[in-house]
């Protein structure tokens, strides 16, 4: 049973409470109140007779004013819905039920209206405790009516803020209580009814609130596996085979695993026939769901084999106990006794596929999980079939291929869907989620993991649901979503103590002060973080104990330092600092902790020691460097960035740019640098022997207080510092047109990244921006000189490189000659829709086609376009170009990604990822053209940077690809953009004079800025 209640005033009627059922009853309601409109006089009649009701005048449903309804209703839905209501809903209803069926009735027609309603009316009186509960139960009833789960979250949101704005009523506690019920936080939820229970005087609201709270009750017993396994037992015993069919439509993934318990471990184990008569009994309740272990029974009852079935057993409980070879043993030893296509011997199989993946054997374990993917599909095992799915998705994700691992797992979810398996539903849901996440789509994933919350219930360890907590604690904390975020961390913590997993506790309770540090809850966290360092004291010692010190110490720390209490921070840090150094696992969080302390030193006037901690840091870091696994590159220097920035101010500070010079180089694009250069450093004397003519290089280093230039000439090599910090600048590029040059601190921008250093660069020559931080949002070309009156395209031509190791491998590129084709054209791929759900782009496939048309070959369209095909065209091809859907990434460059067509053959999906295109070689390649949306868009990771899909064709021999930075709309005024480009390639055969003739010439014609701004050229001009 579901309610929610709104709180409005008319007329002296003060308050007026609604009920909403949810689930069947409210389908019941909603089929019983459809019927043809009714004329106006009847309606008229009816609304008086509503008003003799004493229900409030005006239509207050929901708090919804009356005008708000009429304005989109063809005739008054409080007078439909009463009349209805008169006829079918007589009785013992009470005026509040009457009117909630009415709101009913019209919201299942217009939902998204009265939604929308309710917002704009809460926008007009945010202060209104009533207009803030009205928009709390707007986001209530798109979820239920829209099945969106986050509504639900806004919901949850909007109510706490409205605790901590002081608001508090019936209506706001009674909805509190019914969002947590939904939410499945069933410990939150008991407390709020048994609050309300404790205060409601009405009876038929009390009522309400006691079944709530029976149901609630039922649903938290009923989520004890042992509850749910004790009720089959006892309706067997009993013989009440209602009950037992019952109980197997329930929770048949239950039933799987009480099945596989009975035949493989117990039954297996001693041949007791009271244990195949309780088997056939569940069988019964759905043979055809059941067919697989119908077989099994049969296999036992002829060929018993006690050996397999305790090998089986040995198996799964090492692999309990993480003892891999042990688990290999066992396996061999299943193998060795039983024929061909005995379920034993698939099981082994899978067990070995398990034991090779935790050794790190992925080869070995692939093996494995495809034969044993080709047998269970042949003898009609699904469940061995879905589980293992989930070892070869866990095999492809290791090794990169997000794209394979979502489509193993998202095949694994439907077929346990089918199945009627919750708990692995549960899991592959669960991965599907994170597969969306890695996949840079964090909206698609908190939704998927917020609409799993009410299903965690199947999930038989306390600690697998406490992580899924976790995951919608960091998708509610990235959408803002904080005091939600901090309600799931307190569910999760406490699953957490409850499991005594330590490891994960702590991590769950930094996670919590996290969430109240950003929700500016300082004494909070920092109490949270006391309480916790002191429980860790009393704790047992193990291998972890001084990594969770150290990183709660650092933690801490950090907010100390914040709240500039300066004695305290040093204390922390340089405790967090020693135990890191002296922990087996020190990673990037832990070298953070001595930036922090350098940052103490600095404030505490000792830049002597601030410098040497951080030299010393650095030395740790490039002695670390080596052992980083490829996919973690970026992650590893991203947590390490501020130790170079904190060294390029002590050494500015010191009077030191060239040292400066060297470590603004070493913090940045270091996984690229790695692909090409293998670590080498860079001089600046190589960097200006490398320029031409006229050509001058900027480089930027955005500090917190300042801004540092270096400009690069033949003649020589200048540094200035400017007076514009982090934040400011974050602010100029962040602000509406900001990002091509324009918006209202369009001049300021200019000012800060040429005008300041134009006496530097004098001449017409190209002018490459090595950009950093806030600025790789900047469109060089589109820059706005307010003096002079036009864009910075008018005067040069603009490149842009993500480091000085980029440009000298860029400058020093020679592409060899190539024969047969001259150009490799994608357009428009028919893309996997379960990845994206992108439309076709009409467009593009124009653009491909015209100019596939201009060198005379045949484009890739469609179905056609795939991986496989793309890379055999493009590895002999001068010139590439892609018209199609790019994806970015916004946290992490290597998993950005092109779109392309899914491959029967190879079974690829078509998610051509940032990382892929890393081990690509394009000898013959000279210019590269990825007109998609934001191709080199900027991403949040503080050491990478931007041009996240240029990168990759960089380090694979490209010295130029012309890309976007923002998305590029599907229209004519694009492909007639690109034409004109390649007109003025074939006359410049210079990239970057090519895109300055096209940009040119757009801004003559008026076309729109977000079609001729948003193009670079990345690598060389």
């Amino acid at each position: 049973m579901t309610l929610w209640v709104s709180l409005s005033r008319d007329k002296g009627v003060s308050v007026s409470v609604l009920g909403m059922w949810a689930g069947l009853f409210l389908l019941i309601i909603l089929g019983a109140c459809r019927s043809a409109p009714v004329a106006a006089p009847s309606s008229t009649a009816a609304l008086d007779h509503l008003t003799r009701g004493d229900w409030p005048v005006a239509g207050r449903l929901a708090g919804v004013h009356h005008r708000a309804l009429a304005a989109e209703a063809p005739i008054d839905p409080v007078a439909v819905a009463t009349l209805k209501l008169d006829f079918q809903a007589r009785g013992d209803e009470t005026a509040a039920t009457r009117g909630h069926a009415a709101l009913l009735e019209f919201l299942d027609a217009k939902p998204d209206q009265v939604v929308a309603q309710l917002a704009a009316l809460c926008a007009e009186q945010p202060d209104d405790p009533d207009a803030v509960n009205n928009l709390i139960v707007a986001h209530m009833t798109e979820g239920a009516q829209q099945a969106a789960p986050l509504a639900w979250l806004r919901a949850l949101e909007r109510t706490e803020a409205a605790f901590a704005r002081g608001f508090d009523s019936l209506a706001l506690r009674t909805n509190y209580a019914l969002i947590l019920s939904h939410l499945w936080l069933n410990d939150h939820a008991r407390r709020a009814w048994h609050k309300l229970l404790e205060r409601e005087t009405d009876p038929t609201w009390r009522k309400r609130a006691d079944d709530a709270l029976a149901e609630l009750d039922q649903r938290v017993a009923m989520a004890d596996p042992a509850s749910r396994e004790h009720f089959l037992q006892a309706a067997l015993a009993e013989q009440r085979w209602d009950d037992v069919a019952a109980w197997v439509a329930r929770f048949p993934g239950i039933a799987w695993r009480w099945m596989e318990r009975r035949l493989v471990d117990d039954f297996a184990g001693d041949g007791d026939p009271a244990i195949l008569v309780e088997v056939h009994r569940v069988l019964a309740a759905d043979p055809n769901r059941f067919a697989e272990w119908a077989a099994f029974v049969d296999e036992l009852t002829d060929t018993p084999q006690p050996q397999a079935a305790e090998a089986l057993a040995h198996a799964r409980a090492a692999e309990k106990e993480e003892a891999y070879p042990c688990m290999l043993s066992a396996a061999d030893t299943i193998l060795a006794q039983v024929p061909a296509a005995s379920f034993y011997r698939v099981a082994a199989h899978y067990q070995k596929a398990r034991a090779y993946f935790f050794l790190g054997r992925l080869d070995d374990a692939l093996e494995q999980a495809e034969w044993v993917d080709v047998l269970a599909r042949e003898r009609g095992f699904p469940t061995l079939t879905g589980l293992n799915l989930g070892i070869q998705a866990m095999v492809v994700g290791y090794r990169g291929d997000l794209t394979r691992n979502f489509t193993l797992h998202e095949e694994g979810r439907v077929l346990f869907e089918q199945l009627g398996d919750r708990r692995n539903l549960c899991h592959f849901m669960d991965s599907v989620g994170d597969g969306l996440q890695g996949l840079g789509q964090p909206q698609r994933a908190l939704a998927l993991h917020v609409g799993l919350l009410p299903q965690s219930v199947f999930y038989t360890s306390h600690k697998r649901r406490s992580l899924l907590y976790r995951n919608v604690v960091r998708g509610l904390l990235a959408q803002g979503f904080h005091y939600g975020a901090v309600r799931f961390g307190e569910a999760a913590e406490a699953l957490l103590e409850r499991e005594m997993d330590q490891f994960e506790w702590l991590r769950g309770r930094a996670d919590q002060a996290r969430c109240l540090w950003q929700l500016g809850r300082t004494d909070a966290a920092l109490g949270l973080l006391d309480e916790t360092l002191v429980r860790l004291d009393s704790r047992a010692e193990d291998a972890w104990l001084p990594q969770n010190e150290a990183e709660l110490r650092a933690l801490r720390g950090r907010y100390r330092l914040a709240t500039d209490n300066l004695s305290g921070a040093r204390d922390d840090l340089t405790r967090a600092v020693a135990l890191s150094r002296s922990a087996e696992h020190r990673g990037p969080k832990l070298i953070r902790a001595g930036v922090a302390l350098a940052e103490t030193y600095r404030r505490l006037g000792d830049d002597a020691a601030a410098l040497a901690l951080l030299e010393a840091e650095v030395v740790a870091i490039e002695a670390a460097r080596p052992q980083a696994l490829l996919d973690h590159k970026v992650a590893f220097f991203d947590h390490l960035r501020g130790v170079y920035d904190g060294l390029v101010d002590l050494y500015l500070r010191a009077g030191r740019p060239g040292a400066a010079l060297q470590a603004a180089e070493a913090a940045r694009a270091r996984f690229l640098g790695d692909q090409v250069q293998a670590g080498k450093s860079v001089d600046a004397q190589s960097v200006q022997a490398a320029l031409q003519p006229g050509e001058s290089l900027l480089f930027y280093h955005p500090l917190a207080d300042r801004l540092a230039i270096w400009v690069f000439q033949r003649d020589g090599v200048y540094q200035r510092e400017i007076a514009v910090g982090r934040n400011a600048l974050q602010t100029y590029c962040t602000a509406d047109g900001a990002d091509l040059g324009a918006g209202e601190h369009g001049a300021a921008l200019y000012q800060a990244v040429l005008g300041s250093v134009a006496d530097l660069t004098v001449g017409d020559g190209p002018l490459i921006f090595a950009l950093d931080g806030p600025l790789w949002r900047v469109a060089p070309a589109a820059l706005w000189d307010p003096e002079r009156g036009h864009h910075l395209v008018a005067d040069r031509v603009t490149a842009v490189v993500p480091s000085l190791t980029m440009f000298l491998v860029a400058r020093s590129r020679r592409p060899q000659a190539a024969s047969g084709r001259q150009v490799c054209v994608v357009g428009n791929p028919r893309h996997d829709r379960r990845l994206l759900p992108l439309g076709s782009m009409p467009h593009a496939e124009t653009e491909a086609v015209a100019v596939a048309e201009r060198f005379g070959v045949t484009p890739l369209l469609g179905d056609a376009a795939t991986i496989h095909a793309f890379r055999a065209e493009a590895a002999k091809a001068p010139i590439i170009h892609f018209a199609g859907h790019a994806v970015h990434h916004p946290d992490n460059p290597l998993r950005s990604f092109l779109l392309l067509a899914p491959d029967s053959l190879t079974a690829n999906a078509g998610a051509l990822g940032a990382r892929d295109l890393f081990h690509w070689r394009l000898p013959h390649t000279r210019l590269v053209v990825l007109s998609a949306c934001a191709g080199g868009a900027a991403s949040s990771s503080p050491s990478e940077g931007g041009g996240n899909l240029a990168r990759p064709f960089l380090a694979a021999g490209v010295p130029s690809v012309a890309t976007t930075l923002a998305p590029l709309p599907d229209s004519p005024a694009t492909v007639a953009f690109i034409e004109h480009f390649y007109e003025a390639l074939a006359k410049e055969r210079d990239a970057g004079k090519a895109l300055r003739t096209a940009q040119l010439a757009a801004i003559r014609d008026g076309v729109p800025r977000e079609i001729w701004a948003v193009w670079q050229i990345f690598g060389v001009p």
